[in-house]
């Protein structure tokens, strides 16, 4: 059993009160380490000490940048090098749809000179945000150019394949509504697409040479060796699930509209695209009889997340769980063994393959 991933480390409608509390905080910020409370979460110490182990071990860094998700924190870490010292905002397990930064995060976020955004309306908190941030930081967002897809466009097609055709319309018009708010109106998973994220790295790359100049031989030198990893994957992708094309996928969430747009595989949520709630037992018998249908053996869980959901509908049809990286969390240990955006990327790509009976 996984252990569900942190939901929340402050409290929706907080930002707002913590950007009026900014001024106070810098006033006493002389030292970095500790917040003006007498308290921290384990996010904040984790990242005051990530944040000041970077400052002690990279003093000639050219150029500090905070990313705001972890795939931009990879290709950060490898384009830049050891030019620059970069701080993932999110660090560690936590969940990109449900978080905010404390006032600790937003003190080190003007520490940096780029702060690299996902984009897509995926940091909902981000205009609060901007709010509490000097003229130092850049605020760049790196959808810039990707293809995005509107959040309905996903959503229906996951309706037409599974017949919701009778869900009330009111409901769903309330449902939309909420979706906007919190996210704007496209899906924001682009990254999960290897040449959407091609293009996310683009973006990273021109934004350190826009920023830094003077590196711009040491980022084309790295950023070309990103390319071909990009290459390799995409290449890995469309060879291994090529003769799967068409068939359905049982995801945690709806977060793989655009991986599975790419290579013609259909995915089921079991959460929706913002990964709240549980399926209610009208679309646990839906997903169980889709499953039987097509002879699906393997449900997906979110990695670091909790498998309950899955585990509960592989009993039913006899399947079996497995994880599956939405790159929304990548965990400390898993860093520390060299894990990054390649490696969980060609793990999703075994296990989907694995799930069809393939190698």
């Amino acid at each position: 059993m996984q252990q569900k991933r942190n939901k929340g480390l402050v409290p929706a409608g907080r930002i707002l009160a913590l950007s009026l509390g900014m001024a106070l905080l810098f006033a006493g910020c002389g030292q970095k380490g500790k917040p003006a409370t007498s308290q921290m979460t384990s996010q904040e110490e984790s990242v005051a000490t990530s944040s000041t182990e970077t400052k002690e071990n990279t003093k000639e860094a050219s150029l500090h940048i905070m990313a705001a998700t972890d795939p931009i924190y990879d290709f950060a870490k490898a384009i830049g090098g050891d030019r620059v010292a970069v701080t993932d905002l999110i660090e560690g397990e936590a969940d990109e749809h449900h978080w905010e930064p404390s006032p600790q995060l937003l003190t080190q976020i003007n520490d940096s000179e780029l702060f690299l955004v996902s984009g897509a309306g995926l940091e909902n908190w981000l205009d609060d945000v901007k709010a509490s941030l000097t003229d130092k930081v850049k605020v760049l967002d790196m959808s810039e150019g990707v293809k995005l897809v509107k959040a309905e466009e996903h959503e229906e097609e996951h309706e037409h394949e599974h017949e919701h055709e009778d869900a009330d319309a009111s409901h769903d018009e309330h449902e939309e509504h909420e979706h906007h708010h919190h996210h704007g109106i496209y899906d924001p998973h682009y990254w999960l697409s290897p040449k959407a994220a091609a293009k996310q790295a683009e973006n990273v790359y021109k934004a350190m040479v826009a920023a830094d100049p003077a590196g711009k031989e040491t980022y084309d030198a790295n950023y070309k060796k990103v390319q071909a990893e990009f290459d390799r994957l995409n290449k890995a992708y469309e060879e291994k699930l090529k003769p799967f094309a068409g068939r359905s996928v049982i995801v945690p969430h709806e977060a793989f509209g655009y991986l599975f747009d790419e290579y013609q595989l259909k995915q089921v949520g079991l959460e929706g695209m913002l990964a709240e709630g549980q399926p209610d037992a009208k679309k646990l018998a839906q997903i169980v009889d889709l499953a039987k249908k097509e002879g699906i053996k393997t449900i997906f869980y979110e990695a670091y997340g909790d498998d309950k959901e899955a585990d509960a509908i592989a009993k039913e049809i006899g399947a079996k769980t497995a994880p599956i990286y939405t790159l929304e969390a990548e965990s400390k240990e898993d860093r520390e063994k060299g894990e990054n955006y390649f490696t969980f990327m060609m793990k999703n790509l075994d296990a989907i393959v694995a799930s069809f009976g393939g190698k």
